[in-house]
C-alpha cells in the first residue's frame, strides 16, 4: 500500500473551520465510504491469507505423511 492510496487526511485538520455545513458533512461521509473500502480490501486479503495457511498446512500434513510411509516401508 503506497502513500498514493492514502486518503487526503487534511479533510480532517480544518482548524478554526469546523462548523458543520454539509460540505463538510460530504467530505466526511467520503472519507468513511473510503475508510470502509480499504477496510473490505484488508478483510478479503485477510481471507484469502487465511485460506492459504489452510492449504499449506493441509499439504504439509500429506507431505509430512507421505515422508513417514515412505520411510518406513
Amino acid at each position: 500500500m503506497g502513500t498514493m492510496d492514502l486518503y487526503p487526511h487534511h479533510l480532517l485538520l480544518k482548524g478554526d473551520d469546523m462548523e458543520v455545513t454539509e460540505g463538510r458533512i460530504l467530505e466526511l461521509e467520503n472519507l468513511l465510504d473510503f475508510q470502509n473500502a480499504k477496510i473490505g480490501k484488508l478483510e478479503y486479503r485477510i481471507e484469502r491469507l487465511e485460506r492459504l495457511m489452510a492449504a499449506l498446512m493441509e499439504a504439509n500434513k500429506i507431505t509430512s505423511g507421505e515422508t513417514k510411509s515412505a520411510t518406513l516401508n
